[in-house]
């Protein structure tokens, strides 16, 4: 079999429209997560970044199944998603007030838009991967 990409799948048929389009946006999705990334580094902590933006793209992935893939989370998974984002959302006021560095407006901006770029390449890849099997 091989990799479509590489042997020409898409001009032969191999894998449909939507698994294309799959692949540039989960591509240019990609390019967006790794600005982002490299962005935030620069104006906040890795520390506060790489958790809190892994927390929002988890529940950004999660919102993103139930309103737009029609999933439906259990009560106990809706916890865990409730649990993990309050603790992402109260870990930098602890930090703040045992002395830690505060946190800049860009900072969290840029970690809110590298969380989100998280949750929709799961979702374009979810969708791609079940189009194209």
């Amino acid at each position: 079999m091989g990799i479509p990409l590489l042997s020409g799948g898409l001009r032969r048929g191999d894998i449909p429209p939507v698994g294309g389009v799959c692949l540039v946006a989960s591509s240019l999705i990609h390019a967006f997560y790794f600005w982002s990334l490299a962005s935030v580094y620069g104006a906040a902590d890795l520390s506060f970044v790489y958790p809190s933006s892994r927390n929002i793209g988890a529940l950004a992935a999660t919102l993103g199944g139930v309103l737009i893939l029609g999933e439906s989370p259990s009560l106990l998974g809706w916890l865990g998603i409730l649990l993990t984002l309050t603790a992402s959302l109260i870990e930098p006021l602890f930090s703040r007030l045992n002395g830690g560095r505060s946190i800049r407006m860009e900072g969290l901006a840029l970690t809110f838009l590298t969380g989100l770029a998280i949750g929709g390449y799961f979702l374009v890849d979810k969708i791609g991967v079940t189009k194209v099997r």
